[in-house]
């Protein structure tokens, strides 16, 4: 059997800090549409800008500080090249 490269998608794994709530939901909304536009810089590219989708919204857990206040961990996520 042969078999050739069909396509070579670039992919992002991004894992966030700890965030509060008013971040957490900025991260969220910015990868919610189907097709989001990414630049970065690429190791092998330079700076680059891609379309980018994710293919998971992820859950995330809430600590409350002592202050009241709630921290989001654990956000991780993909960006695949579109």
């Amino acid at each position: 059997m042969h078999r050739g490269r069909v396509a070579s998608k670039v992919r992002l794994d991004i894992t966030c800090r700890p965030l509060k709530s008013s971040e957490a939901m900025a991260v969220l909304g910015a990868i919610k549409p189907e097709f989001v536009t990414v630049r970065y810089i690429d190791p092998q590219d330079g700076s680059v800008t891609r379309t980018m989708y994710s293919n998971n919204i992820p859950t995330i857990c809430a600590t409350v500080n002592p202050d009241g206040t709630a921290v989001w961990k654990g956000l991780t996520f993909p960006l695949i090249e579109r």
